[in-house]
């Protein structure tokens, strides 16, 4: 394989394929270890046009370009404030979900990789291929001469006008990212011009992203961004619960929030509930256990009945 060939890393992601997408970042030890855990030669990779990772099984469905590398241990926090100030918040969201859901298994420095998303494919490896490996272009069936244009959102300057038309949450996520934090940088500014003591809570899961106080008066607000000027965005059911029960939630909306003038629109729960159509986009299904079991209750009882008829038939 000659160097021009190169064009692809592959690398194994298992499981955490999830963050990976979710944030476009990859982090991994500087350091190889051994079965006993220890460090062993410093992990390295070849220059390459493009990266992609591979989920348990083996299958590469998005090709990344790599936009910067930072190097930090994630399991000190006070590190951040070293990053530039336009990852910051994307790199601390990627570790406090990994280290939530999955795990960081070095509490020693870790490479980041943040990756913009670049082009959709499917292909699949070996499941028993270890280690990263390179792939040239025609492993995915792409033409140096013929590459395919990148799918709509992977480009901040193209489809503007269907962005325009999204709501919050909807499109790219490394685009729904950053309108996220532009929007809520608009409204921490807004509550501190007017003398409101703010205190960032997004990544704690409690349904909504501040804690604003003034005085006596407390407002606990959950901010939702939106590139263009229409007012729809995804909710969560925590979200939803807390504008239903929680007297002091209010939610912020922040339209055009890249545009120089964003708007915004705050409401307390109970307005947003009166004022908001809420459509269910999705469902979780599990089964009904119950149902099951009253089912089985329901079997038994008729093989018992249809027994004790035979026996008494018989006598």
């Amino acid at each position: 394989m000659t160097k021009f060939e190169e064009e692809v890393l592959s690398i194994p992601a298992g499981d955490s394929y999830q963050f990976i997408y979710r944030y476009g970042v990859h982090a991994f030890p500087v350091y190889n270890h051994n079965k006993d855990g220890q460090k062993t030669r410093k992990r390295s990779y070849r220059s390459s046009r493009f990266v992609t990772f591979r989920e348990t099984g083996g299958l590469m469905t998005k090709l990344y370009t790599l936009q910067d590398t930072v190097i930090l241990n994630p399991r000190k926090p006070l590190e951040l404030r070293k990053i530039d100030p336009k990852y910051r918040a994307r790199i601390s969201n990627y570790i406090n979900d990994r280290a939530t859901n999955w795990r960081f298994s070095y509490d020693e420095e870790y490479q980041f990789f943040l990756l913009e998303f670049a082009y959709s494919v499917t292909k699949k490896l070996p499941r028993n291929l270890q280690g990263h490996t390179y792939l040239t272009f025609d492993y995915f069936g792409l033409k140096e001469e013929k590459l395919p244009k990148p799918i709509e959102g992977s480009d901040r300057g193209s489809n503007k006008s269907q962005q325009s038309k999204q709501g919050g949450g909807f499109g790219d996520p490394e685009i729904n990212l950053e309108v996220e934090q532009a929007a809520i940088a608009y409204v921490k500014k807004w509550y501190v011009d007017r003398g409101w003591k703010v205190l960032s809570l997004e990544n704690e899961n409690r349904g909504y992203d501040l804690q604003c106080s003034l005085g006596r008066k407390e407002e606990n607000v959950e901010v939702k961004g939106i590139k263009g000027k229409q007012r729809s965005f995804i909710i969560t059911k925590n979200e939803v619960e807390q504008a239903k029960s929680n007297p002091d939630f209010v939610i912020c909306i922040v339209t055009s929030a890249f545009s120089k003038r964003p708007k915004l629109y705050r409401l307390p729960g109970s307005k947003f509930i009166e004022k908001f159509n809420l459509e269910p986009l999705s469902y979780k299904a599990s089964p009904n256990t119950q149902r099951d079991k009253a089912n089985r209750f329901l079997i038994d009882y008729l093989k018992y009945k249809l027994i004790r008829l035979t026996k008494s038939g018989r006598s």
